[in-house]
């Protein structure tokens, strides 16, 4: 049951308590994975990784089978300072 709930809400299935209604959401700190968090700041996953490990990027996350998730923010405040 736990899988289909996070599959609906992952999925973008359920509304967000953020979600207005209106097409606007409110500012959500959304995780995504070190594959695209090193796409969108144009550098190499083991970057990511080594970043998260040296305590560069504070919130990130391994799932239970080892992937990491990092914060958006994480990843825009990165983005700024380059």
């Amino acid at each position: 049951m736990l899988f289909w709930l996070r599959l609906l809400r992952y999925g973008g299935i359920l509304r967000s308590a953020n979600d207005k209604g209106d097409g606007m959401k409110e500012h959500v700190n959304r995780h995504v994975s070190g594959a695209e968090a090193a796409r969108r700041l144009s550098v190499d996953r083991g970057t990511i990784g080594r970043w998260v490990e040296r305590g560069y990027i504070k919130d990130a996350f391994r799932t239970p089978g080892g992937r990491l998730r990092i914060a958006t923010s994480e990843i825009e405040r990165l983005a700024s300072t380059r």
